[in-house]
């Protein structure tokens, strides 16, 4: 259980560090957030789609 625990621990940190790098880069904050808005779309449509 320690190791998931940890592991989920370094993806949440590298997400939010991903999160804080793209918005600090004026030219592609843009189209990262519109990227990123894409792919949750994506992902909820995947989710409603094949979960019964």
């Amino acid at each position: 259980m320690v190791v998931i625990d940890l592991s989920a621990l370094l993806m949440t940190v590298s997400s939010i560090t991903g999160v804080v790098l793209l918005f600090s880069i004026r030219r592609k904050r843009l189209a990262g957030t519109i990227t990123a808005i894409a792919g949750t779309i994506a992902l909820w449509l995947a989710y409603r789609t094949l979960v019964p």
